[in-house]
């Protein structure tokens, strides 16, 4: 997934990525969430873990 916006400010900047997570199985499951942000080379990984049949939103920070 691709997102892009531009500002003519670029002193300082705030981002929080957020996701919606299903898990449809019968049993607990568990990954890892991660990406680049770009320019700039801003990497973020979360390490996730959800219940069986349960649905969680992840935000950054």
């Amino acid at each position: 997934m691709g997102l892009r916006t531009s500002t003519l400010e670029t002193s300082l900047a705030k981002l929080s990525v957020s996701m919606e997570l299903d898990n449809h199985s019968v049993q607990a499951q568990e990954g890892v969430i991660s990406g680049t942000i770009q320019p700039g080379n801003i990497r973020f990984t979360k390490n996730v873990k959800i219940a069986a049949g349960q649905q969680n939103r992840f935000l950054s920070a």
